[in-house]
């Protein structure tokens, strides 16, 4: 073109040395000369030197080149604004080319009126030719289009759908869902098993489908950039964002029921998709279904209980506990040594001792000689069945005579092993023993069968022959507070009922959960009735697990009164008797607890402030000012109230 141009300013003589269409998309060159379609208005520039005051018509007749013409057959009409100058450029359009005819130009002269041939060059001949027939009618085009959306949105939603659903969860809901889930999940199965495949079939058919979408708009619309607008938000609105939002919540039942739509599309696009899919499952390996680790499904239990059915926190604390029983030893769930009930293998099966026994409700109790660490036997109560109190038979004797087994194992055995061991029936009590040197063990605690099943139902096991008391607490005993005074002020203290499974507050706001938070002061003693808590301890954040019957908040109490205990009795009462006022209880700086406690599991506990410990501690003395053989209150030391 430029070398038209450069030619042109240098040619004296009128001439027309090219025509140029104006818009190309409506026209060809060829050989023969330019195409043109019938029923088309063409605007077209013609090209040359000294074109100022002339015109372009058009003849069917074919002459040499400055011939004059005199037939002319198509008139043009001048279009302004197209040409930068008029002395080498003519804008014109034609509207009425009959098809199937060539046209050769003239180059008129609008004052003169005289014409001449410009030859029958290819770049100055016009072709006209008609459009091929429409290959479908226009009804046709607009029904494959509604039709292609349609499909465009299924091969989404099925995208989306049938790939999110993994033949883990297919092979859950098959074994567990309703009659209709599990009908669907069993369609399903078998092609979504073969995830590769009917990946590569779902996308060649959404491009193929958004494709021929895109074409036959262009075709309807005419203008490719409207055709490329509408096609771009029917596919979006209608092919993405509509299918994806319905079978996400729908895949099942979406994917069940348009199971024979993607069968035929895997036929169809099976010479492209199986080889894709077969080299994409030879380099990735074969599909694995979704699975969960234990500490997974312990919180989508927990968030599903929640949803469901947030009255069921028993279930849900049974199933965790289950689950994490795996992961506990013996070590984490054992009495220790020391706080076990114990019979010396030398005592006699007198009153006393049976009625020891029989307080305490026991039904298995070790035997020890010498110390705690050489348990020789196990004492079952039914032993004692035909031994009456007056024969005051040795217990050596009975143990001799039953010899049952005793069962000893490591600290570090899993529970689920110990379980298993518990379950043969050899026995439901094992002794614990820690290796101290080699071949050297000694005994640190005992474990048995209920204390298992205490952890798997993530609560205590209170039966007839169990008893709660605070007396194993020292500021609680009867050196400091009634017996009367005692129960009077469990019945008034609060229970607190912490639902961590089935409360919506304690997952939005976990700091909820802490009973006591590290670094703040706290005037509070709380004993854990029920449940499973994480205690963490000072800076070190060393953390250990506590259950049922643990306590906390000793100093809390300490710190902020002055505690009272039993001083002298009569002697002294008879020189004075004791007042309330002589026991003033002043209050000291608040307790900082130097460690946090968070509940688990759903706890309950109790919670006696300090306040009303001091009430106890005075309404105690209240009750020694009626009786000179109560004992006389006296303030104690720091060092006594040490738990």
């Amino acid at each position: 073109m430029l070398f038209l141009f450069l030619f042109s300013y240098f040619h004296s003589k009128e001439s027309v040395l090219a025509f140029s269409p104006v818009d190309s998309s409506k026209s060809i060159f060829t050989q023969e000369g330019i195409v043109v379609y019938s029923g088309e208005r063409v605007s077209l520039l013609a090209l040359g030197s000294n074109l100022t005051s002339k015109k372009i018509w058009f003849t069917e007749h074919n002459r040499t080149v400055q011939s004059e013409c005199t037939d002319f057959s198509v008139h043009s009409s001048p279009e302004a604004g197209l040409c930068f100058s008029s002395e080498n450029c003519i804008a014109f359009s034609v509207d009425t080319f009959r098809p199937e005819t060539t046209y050769f130009g003239c180059l008129c002269d609008n004052l003169t009126h005289k014409c001449t041939h410009l030859g029958s060059s290819p770049m100055l001949t016009i072709l006209v030719r008609q459009h091929a027939p429409a290959v479908f009618p226009l009804w046709l085009k607009i029904m494959i289009v509604v039709i292609g959306f349609f499909f465009t949105g299924l091969f989404s939603g099925l995208n989306l759908g049938l790939m999110s659903l993994g033949l883990t969860e297919l092979q859950i809901i098959e074994d567990s869902g309703t009659p209709t889930e599990r009908k669907y999940a069993q369609a399903i199965k078998p092609i979504r098993k073969r995830g590769n495949l009917l990946l590569c079939t779902i996308l060649f058919g959404n491009v193929l489908v958004n494709t021929t979408i895109t074409i036959l708009l262009d075709d309807i619309v005419g203008s490719g950039a409207i055709a490329v607008v509408a096609s771009t938000l029917g596919i979006v609105i209608l092919g993405e964002i509509i299918p994806q939002a319905v079978c996400s919540r729908h895949s099942l039942k979406v994917g069940a029921k348009t199971i024979w739509i993607t069968i035929f599309f895997i036929f169809v696009t099976f010479p492209l998709s199986f080889p894709i899919s077969f080299i994409l499952t030879k380099c990735l390996g074969e599909e694995i279904g979704q699975t969960f680790s234990r500490e997974k499904l312990i919180a989508l239990i927990r968030i599903t209980v929640q949803k469901n059915d947030p009255k069921r926190s028993d279930a849900m604390n049974i199933i965790a506990g289950a689950l994490e029983m795996c992961k506990k030893n013996v070590k984490d769930v054992m009495t220790l040594i020391d706080d076990v009930f114990m019979l010396n293998y030398d005592s006699i099966l007198n009153f006393e001792t049976m009625s020891g026994i029989m307080q305490k409700g026991f039904t298995r109790i070790p035997i020890y000689q010498d110390t705690k660490s050489n348990i020789v036997a196990i004492l079952n109560v039914k032993d004692l069945t035909f031994v009456g109190p007056d024969d005051s038979i040795p217990l050596r004797t009975i143990c001799n005579f039953y010899r049952r087994t005793i069962m000893s194992v490591l600290e570090q055995i899993s529970l689920e092993t110990m379980l298993k061991d518990f379950l043969t029936g050899r026995s439901h009590m094992a002794i614990v023993r820690r290796e101290v040197g080699v071949g050297e063990y000694e005994v640190t605690g005992l474990i048995t069968l209920e204390d298992i099943i205490e952890e798997i139902l993530q609560a205590e096991i209170v039966d007839e022959t169990d008893s709660i008391s605070c007396v194993a607490v020292d500021i609680f005993g009867p050196k400091f507070i009634s017996d009367s005074v005692l129960r009077r002020l469990l019945k008034q203290s609060p229970v607190v009922n912490l639902n961590v499974i089935s409360s919506p507050d304690m997952y939005t706001d976990p700091d909820s959960r802490f009973i006591y938070r590290f670094n703040e002061a706290a005037d509070y003693f709380v004993l854990l009735l029920q449940g499973r808590c994480i205690v963490c301890v000072g800076k070190e954040k060393l953390f250990f697990d506590a259950g049922a019957f643990t306590y906390f908040g000793i100093k809390a109490i300490k710190s902020l009164i002055s505690c009272l205990r039993i001083g002298e009795r009569i002697s002294v009462c008879k020189r004075r008797r004791p007042t309330v006022d002589m026991f003033p209880i002043p209050l000291r700086e608040s307790f900082i607890s130097d460690f946090s406690l968070q509940a688990m599991t759903d706890v309950q506990y109790i919670k006696i402030t300090a306040a009303d410990y001091t009430n106890a501690c005075r309404a105690t003395a209240l009750e020694m000012q009626n009786t000179c053989d109560a004992p006389l209150l006296e303030y104690i030391e720091d060092s006594n109230l040490t738990s």
